[in-house]
């Protein structure tokens, strides 16, 4: 909106708050999270490096507010934290806070009162109770860019009163809570810059781009505006506005309405009608009855506060269209430094949860991935058409034509897209949705087995695409030979960052492998494989002892002989089972919007592949599912392939959440699936004090706080718990879900719901307020009683 639009709105809403002062307020009612916090700089990082404060975002905006931590004399919400593009930061302490002077100039002791703070659902609210006087704040946010805060005055005295308010705000000098670096010490040239008119307040944000911190580009900037005017002194970083006094009779009230809007590089200004606001505020309020309103219908009111929590997650996590970002997406965490994108197994769980709520916000989140799905036509990489990449955030890479840090192409994310889609329907069916996204699955859903099978005999591996991180100019593989006393071969250079060699070459890997085997290697598209698993560090693909079986790169070709991408030496079941759910979901899909062929084939296919998994994934001797390390590539591959079972059963690397996949897809047989059962209920296993570790404690890797090596994720969580499902098992599903929110700290109190916890302490790991957690706790909760 315009400055002169919003100008005249606001003065009318004046008017249209003075009728409508005398209406009751609604009942504040507890947040499930603590909102409360006054930061102290722009990064103020716990020691998991996440910002240690959770404010209150919503309807997609990039910017969000947090209850002072004390009464104070001068009012108003703390913060904002914003989403500088890809990183959150907080931009003051208060950027908005009132103070009242009385008839003789005396500022009035607010704080010296009643006083309360309340953080609820969709809302903050302070009031501040005198003898003579009531005050009352609400903020509300009434659109992607722009909250809004009523301010409410009412004389419950029997005098006159003449009350003059001043607003003030400054931005925060410190950048680093930690090492107590100042801004101007950081960002010597950047210069934020303050402007005024008679109603509003603008503060130009652009001019600093450090990729991996802080970035405001062109045009971004937040604006203040109010529905009275004031005068305003602007001092470097800091401004007070003076407005006119205020005459309120005894029972009279007074509304003043502000508006705070955070507008990101690239945003168009809008333009609202004086009654937009105010409808707005009421449309909030109404949409967080109906988020409240749906969990009333799936859960016990004991279950509630849980469900509760993990909404004002979900949705504390959406973003609006910015950037790259083409529809609303749900990021992994606002709080946390790197997770401010959407990547893509991330939002197919986001997706399958917040579906409960606002099935819209599923579907975009969905689309806000294959919006940026490989096509045919793609420039840079048209041997991938088909494929999801790994994430998406508001700047894409070099290689698109900008400069973002974040963006990645290297992989793409375990095949669960499908499994998302059909969730979503699950709860509010839409078949013109399904049928546009039907095609699209279907091009994923073939991608991985012309990109990612080695051998071509149709299990699939993890692996990476053709990338320069992973190949030279001249496309040449590159890796590093770790703790070499010499150069292994004449083109190998000293490696910069390691005691060791940087080499090229696929056919000089293969050598060195063959001919050197003390050799330790370090290759990026391994590291790139493992991030397209979803699990990063576990064991199964770096074991701290190799097991005289390390893992490995294989080429990935065309019909053509042409190099199409890599994969890695390692057949995983997990993947091979999504593949196989997926395919009996894309049959159902293409049965419902009209392809019966499709349907016919795709079942087919699943139920040749399920065999094949039962057949070939399981160790009868252990009672567990492994994946299976491909034989060396100097082995002929023999003619009826798509029928054998690749390679060796990894048993020896230990048992991960991989292993109970075929459990929870449906695709191990009962018997089998009985025995698996016996794994996950062992307390030397599985059933730790915090069960389901992502690996199993009888591990010689075993690490109660390993990343993918020990911590319990709610992924893997509500996984397992579906795997008991599926054998019957709903009492003892429903027991330990009811020891989730028990044992995990802080889950069943106003704490943060946490990236995972520790298994052994149920101690609180990771990223603060992360989605996937929050979503799979919802989809727990509508299963079972898990309180």
């Amino acid at each position: 909106m315009t400055l002169q639009t919003i100008a005249g709105l606001l003065l009318a809403l004046s008017a249209t708050g003075q009728a409508a002062a005398g209406a009751a307020a609604s009942p504040c009612a507890d947040s499930q999270l603590d909102r409360q916090g006054s930061p102290q700089a722009m990064q103020d990082f716990d020691a998991a490096g996440n910002q240690r404060f959770n404010p209150l975002f919503d309807a997609g905006a990039w910017h969000g507010f947090l209850l002072p931590a004390d009464a104070a004399d001068d009012v108003g919400f703390t913060g904002p934290l914003v989403v500088a593009e890809e990183y959150a930061v907080f931009l003051a302490q208060g950027l908005d806070r009132l103070e009242l002077s009385d008839a003789s100039g005396q500022r009035i002791a607010l704080a010296s009162g009643e006083t309360l703070r309340c953080a609820a659902p969709g809302r903050l609210q302070l009031r501040y109770r005198l003898p003579a006087l009531e005050l009352d704040l609400e903020l509300r946010f009434i659109g992607p860019r722009s909250a809004a805060v009523r301010t409410r005055l009412r004389n419950s005295g029997t005098q006159h009163l003449q009350l003059t308010p001043r607003w003030h705000g400054a931005l925060l000098p410190r950048f680093s809570s930690r090492s107590g670096e100042t801004v101007a010490a950081r960002y010597p040239r950047w210069q934020p810059r303050w402007s005024s008119d008679a109603s509003s307040l603008h503060l130009a944000l652009e001019g600093v781009d450090d990729a991996q911190a802080l970035r405001f580009g062109s045009g971004a900037g937040y604006r203040i505006q109010r529905s009275e005017p004031a005068e305003t002194v602007i001092d470097g970083l800091a401004y007070v506005s003076t407005g006119a006094a205020w005459q309120i009779a005894p029972g009279a009230t007074h509304t003043v309405w502000t508006v705070q809007s955070y507008y990101l590089a690239g945003d168009a200004a809008t333009r609202l009608t004086p009654a937009a606001i105010a409808a707005a505020f009421a449309a909030s309020e109404k949409r967080w009855q109906h988020y409240l309103a749906s969990i009333r219908r799936a859960m016990t009111p004991a279950e509630r506060p849980l469900a509760i929590k993990a909404v004002e997650t979900l949705i504390g996590n959406w973003r609006a269209p910015a950037g790259a970002l083409r529809h609303d997406a749900i990021v992994p965490s606002t709080t946390a430094r790197w997770f401010n994108g959407a990547w893509a197994w991330d939002s197919w769980k986001h997706a399958a949860g917040v579906a409960l709520v606002d099935p819209v916000l599923a579907r975009n989140s969905v689309l806000a991935l294959f919006d940026h799905q490989i096509g045919d036509a793609d420039t840079l990489r048209p041997q991938d058409s088909g494929m999801v990449i790994d994430n998406v955030f508001f700047r894409r890479s070099a290689e698109r034509g900008e400069d973002g840090y974040n963006w990645n192409e290297r992989n793409s994310k375990p095949a669960l897209a499908t499994w998302a889609a059909w969730e979503i329907d699950r709860q509010a069916p839409d078949r013109a949705w399904l049928e546009a996204l039907y095609p699209r699955l279907l091009a994923y859903h073939r991608w991985w087995y012309r990109n990612r099978d080695s051998d071509q005999d149709g299990l699939v591996e993890f692996g990476a695409t053709r990338h320069p991180a992973h190949e030279d100019e001249q496309g040449r593989l590159r890796f590093t030979v770790l703790q070499a006393a010499r150069s292994p071969d004449p083109g190998c250079t000293p490696a910069d960052t390691t005691q060791g060699y940087d080499c090229k070459g696929y056919d000089l890997y293969r050598r060195l492998q063959h001919s050197h085997p003390e050799l330790q290697f370090q290759l990026p598209v391994i590291e790139a494989a493992a991030w397209e698993s979803g699990m990063d560090n576990a064991a199964r693909f770096f074991p701290r002892d190799a097991q005289g079986m390390p893992t490995l790169v294989l080429e990935n070709r065309d019909a053509h002989g042409q190099l199409v991408g890599w994969s890695i030496n390692q057949v995983s079941v997990d993947q091979n089972s999504f593949l196989a759910q997926e395919k009996f979901l894309l049959a159902r899909i293409a049965r419902r919007v009209g392809h019966a062929e499709d349907a016919a084939m795709l079942d087919a296919e699943a139920r040749q592949l399920s065999e094949r998994i039962q057949r070939c994934f399981f160790d009868p001797a252990s009672g567990y599912f492994y994946d299976r390390v491909l034989a060396p590539e100097t082995t002929p591959l023999p003619a009826d392939r798509a029928n054998r079972c690749p390679g060796t059963l990894l048993v020896g690397r230990g048992r991960g959440p991989e292993g109970f996949a075929p459990l929870w897809t449906g695709i191990a047989t009962p018997l089998q699936g009985q025995a698996a059962t016996r794994v996950l209920l062992d307390s030397k296993e599985f059933a730790t004090p915090l069960p389901f570790p992502t690996l199993a404690r009888s591990a010689a890797d075993f690490d109660a706080t390993g990343y993918w090596r020990g911590r319990v994720w709610l992924d893997q969580y509500d996984f397992a718990l579906r795997a008991l499902e599926r054998q019957g098992r709903q009492r003892e599903a429903s027991r330990l879900c009811q020891r989730l929110a028990q044992q995990a700290d802080g889950l069943a109190g106003t704490a943060p719901i946490y990236e995972n916890y520790n298994p052994l302490s149920g101690e609180r790991l990771g990223a603060s307020n992360f989605s996937w957690s929050a979503a799979h706790l919802l989809l727990m909760l509508q299963r079972l009683r898990c309180r």
